[in-house]
């Protein structure tokens, strides 16, 4: 039996569900059924420090520490004008 999932990509936040027999809204990894559309990327510094992407509720944490990292509401800029 074939399986669809859907994904809706929220201005404030996003929600994934599956298609089974019925439709089954899925969990993220924090146990909730909504993910706050927010994306930080995390410049670590020092000898081992890593950088990558943080999502969600950490993601809305780390933008009180570092706004010009993170993005949050992206949707509300579709259609506007970008300068080249």
């Amino acid at each position: 039996m074939s399986k669809s999932i859907g994904i809706d990509l929220g201005t404030t936040n996003s929600a994934g569900a599956i298609k089974r027999v019925g439709t089954e809204a899925l969990k993220n990894a924090e146990g909730d059924f909504i993910t706050p559309s927010c994306v930080a990327f995390m410049k670590k510094k020092g000898l081992f420090g890593k950088s990558g992407f943080v999502v969600g509720k950490d993601a809305l944490e780390w933008l009180k520490q570092n706004p010009e990292n993170t993005v949050v509401a992206i949707k509300r800029f579709d259609g506007a004008e970008h300068p080249g």
